[in-house]
């Protein structure tokens, strides 16, 4: 047996949205089920294996882990700077940290940081050093954040660090595809 669907939530309210949820988890027990949906999290909450289609044809496909692996870029860090501090915070986080700019609006900016190069421990205290009024900075790198004078200490108002989402995979795929 197959059940073939098309947008099953797609307006629908939350309540009715986490029923159908539940509902189409019971069919997956003993029939496959094919849905197609611009919802990355109801991908998420019944995909088996998720295929990303990109212009009508499939750009990656794989389970959820396998593409946040492949498509992910280490983890999200969201920086709300202190007001006409955006560029200083920017330049820091991609000289400093080697983090890239994945979008700006004024003074919130998203980045992707490898782990491999910050470790997610340095991560936190560079960004609490940031949001101090001292002026100092963190050197990153080492084993132990330490301090240097002449940061850009007191820059960031608040900030959040988390692991690339499924949306932030999507993203990653549109935009290769598109470059090529």
């Amino acid at each position: 047996d197959v059940l073939l669907l098309d947008e099953p939530s797609t307006g629908v309210d939350v309540a009715a949205r986490r029923e159908g949820w539940d509902l189409l988890s019971h069919f997956r027990e003993t029939a496959a089920v094919l849905l197609s949906t611009h919802s990355m999290e109801e991908a998420v909450a019944l995909g088996d294996r998720i295929a990303v289609m990109v212009a009508g044809s499939c750009a990656a496909e794989g389970t959820t882990s396998q593409l946040q692996h492949a498509y992910g870029a280490g983890y999200v860090l969201e920086v709300s700077a202190n007001e006409g501090c955006g560029d200083r915070v920017e330049r820091f986080l991609t000289e400093k940290a080697g983090a890239v700019l994945k979008e700006r609006f004024c003074d919130e900016l998203k980045f992707s940081v490898d782990p491999q190069r910050v470790p997610l421990a340095d991560a936190f205290d560079m960004m609490s050093e940031l949001t101090e009024r001292d002026g100092d900075a963190p050197v990153v790198g080492k084993k132990k954040t330490q301090r240097q004078r002449g940061g850009p200490g007191g820059l960031v108002k608040y900030y959040s660090i988390a692991h690339s989402t499924m949306q932030d995979v999507f993203m990653t795929i549109l935009l290769r595809r598109r470059k090529t």
